[in-house]
């Protein structure tokens, strides 16, 4: 049986990854929460880049996309942070 190289689990996290989804929509402020999403976009990008250059071209594409997908999610979180900011001081 082949071996996942992938783990399943985040290390030193303990929770559950719902958990982990409610803290970071739920309760984080939208500013930290689009930067996550900047973080995650930027990550994708490296993972197609990473893809492409063993020979996966598809893996990348669809890599790509995400990113592009997470670079809309920003926009969108930029423009609800500039509606909620002025309430948060």
């Amino acid at each position: 049986m082949k071996k996942n190289k992938h783990p399943l689990e985040v290390p030193g996290y303990e929770g559950r990854l719902d958990e982990l989804v409610d803290f970071i929509v739920g309760k984080l402020r939208y500013d930290r929460t689009l930067e996550f999403h900047q973080l995650l976009s930027k990550r994708y990008q490296f993972e197609s880049q990473r893809e492409l250059d063993i020979g996966h071209p598809k893996a990348s594409e669809i890599l790509s996309e995400i990113s592009l997908a997470e670079d809309q999610t920003t926009e969108k979180l930029g423009k609800l942070w500039a509606i909620c900011k002025p309430h948060t001081e």
